[in-house]
């Protein structure tokens, strides 16, 4: 069994009378007996603003000047086709953002590449507010009330999932009432952080977020056979973490196929000797997204933490027995550092 890479890359472009649609399409380009044009994506999710950088080849001029407008939309999904059902096609969403720079493009022989950067949740930095809440409004509802202005104001490029934010369990109420004024992204920061909370913006949505814990349901299991890439190497605990630090270390990094469903509070399970006999549950921190048509690169890579506590006690202090095949992984594990 074999699968093609797929790609659909949107651009929304707001002229002067009317919005055009610009896209591009391995999908397209295949079923008409077609060349796909060569693209590169990298994007990440994690910390500080998410940055897409794609680069497309081969645009032509006219397509290239339509980009250069103010205000330019840009979505792009990816996903696998089996060869043996070539109709079939599932793409995902891997970017949901704003271009925010002027287009550059450089020539190498016969190929003009065309490079595009684009930022997420560009709104929660843009839109100002100020709005007052009567006595016995709840924290939760003020937040909500803050994401719906957002929303509005992005059109729809920035949302979020209401039934997340239930799931936090956060009753404080302001009995004598609450106001809110100033940009959005420090205010919602504050609104946040007093109940130890951070949020990031991935894929068009905002998702809240606690270090090592997710409200999110559904589990993505890696393993040798199903798309991990990599053995799972941990990370430091803390900055400057020597090797002779004994905390237990709870974070991992490894690369699996490229799988854009997953965002910061995404849920994983990996299985790997490394880390014993049993799928360990995980919570994915950072991602990074990395693909090229027709280029080795079609990864994801993931900075995640274990769950339990417990389990990664149990594995730092060395219950997994070393062997000559992970024998330096083992090392890595029980100091807790690379």
């Amino acid at each position: 069994m074999r699968y093609i890479r797929d790609y659909k890359i949107t651009f929304l472009v707001d002229g002067d009378s009317v919005t055009e649609k610009l896209v591009y399409s391995s999908v397209e380009q295949v079923s008409r007996g077609l060349r796909p044009q060569h693209i590169k994506f990298t994007t990440s999710y994690g910390t500080g603003p998410s940055v897409l950088k794609l680069s497309i080849f081969n645009m032509s001029p006219v397509s290239r000047f339509k980009l250069q407008s103010q205000d330019v939309k840009v979505l792009v999904e990816v996903g696998f086709r089996d060869t043996e059902f070539p109709d079939s096609v599932t793409l995902a969403t891997v970017f949901l953002g704003e271009v925010s720079g002027p287009l550059t493009t450089t020539t190498t022989a016969a190929d003009h590449e065309t490079k595009i950067i684009a930022k997420d949740g560009s709104a929660l930095n843009d839109l100002k507010i100020s709005t007052s809440f009567p006595p016995g409004t709840s924290h939760m509802a003020v937040i909500k009330s803050l994401m719906e202005d957002v929303t509005e104001a992005s059109g729809g490029m920035v949302r979020y999932d209401s039934s997340e934010i239930d799931a936090l369990g956060i009753t404080k109420v302001y009995k004598k009432g609450h106001t809110i004024t100033g940009v959005v992204l420090p205010t919602l920061t504050k609104l946040l952080s007093t109940f130890n909370l951070d949020f990031v913006v991935a894929q068009g949505i905002l998702r809240i977020r606690k270090e090592g814990k997710s409200i999110v349901q559904n589990t993505v299991h890696f393993s040798t056979e199903s798309g991990l890439l990599t053995v799972p190497k941990p990370t430091a605990q803390k900055a400057g973490q020597v090797k002779s630090d004994s905390l237990p270390t709870k974070g991992f990094k490894f690369k699996v196929l490229l799988s854009p469903e997953l965002v910061p509070t995404s849920r994983v399970s990996v299985t790997h000797q490394i880390l014993g006999d049993d799928p360990i549950e995980m919570i994915v921190n950072k991602v990074t997204h990395k693909g090229g048509y027709e280029s080795n690169e079609w990864f994801t890579e993931i900075e995640a933490v274990i769950e339990s506590d417990e389990i990664a006690t149990t594995i730092a202090k060395g219950r997994v027995q070393p062997t000559e095949e992970n024998i330096e992984y083992h090392k890595l594990l029980t100091q807790g550092n690379e």
